[in-house]
């Protein structure tokens, strides 16, 4: 969730009311917020009974774009809509934001993401669903849905709120 306010989105969003993501229109993605997944890694080690294993955790809903531009639109106050972004679009437009060049260059970081979302775009059933009948079964915590997480942000000003951060080199 924490990538929709992030300078290669939230800005599409809050001008134009406009969710752009290289997923195919019905790919669903339980999304999930960054607290969240730090809250369930403080249950993880502060839990001595927790079963061994890897835990695929994910948002309480599954959703396809046009349902999130929907949640994102309601929380911000506009009409919301999906613009689904061919993989090679989405990573041209990252170059951009970050080097200036809409240019994928071969073994960049911008090719391997060509690469991730082709992958899951052309599966079957999508990978990025979370089985939240096993983690509801094991966490205590329960992950946000995207329209409650939506409400907390602030949809009034465009910019990143991480970006002053990052560009400072402080992360205190």
């Amino acid at each position: 969730m924490d990538n929709m306010i992030r300078s290669w989105s939230k800005p599409s969003i809050v001008n134009s009311g406009i969710f752009a993501y290289p997923a195919k229109p019905d790919l669903k993605i339980s999304w999930i917020c960054l607290d969240d997944v730090a809250a369930d890694m403080v249950e993880a080690l502060q839990r001595d009974n927790l079963p061994d294993g890897h835990y695929a955790i994910g948002g309480p809903e599954a959703l396809v774009g046009d349902q999130v531009a929907e949640r994102l639109g309601e929380a911000a106050g506009k009409e919301g809509a999906f613009n689904s972004l061919t993989p090679v679009e989405f990573a041209s437009n990252m170059s951009l934001l970050v080097t200036g060049s809409v240019e994928v260059q071969p073994h960049s970081v911008y090719r391997g993401m060509v690469s991730f979302y082709r992958f899951y775009n052309v599966q079957d059933l999508s990978p990025l669903i979370a089985d939240n009948a096993k983690t509801d079964a094991i966490f205590n915590f329960k992950p946000t849905s995207l329209i409650d997480w939506a409400k907390r942000q602030d949809w009034s000003d465009p910019t990143d709120p991480a970006l002053a951060i990052r560009m400072s080199g402080s992360m205190s």
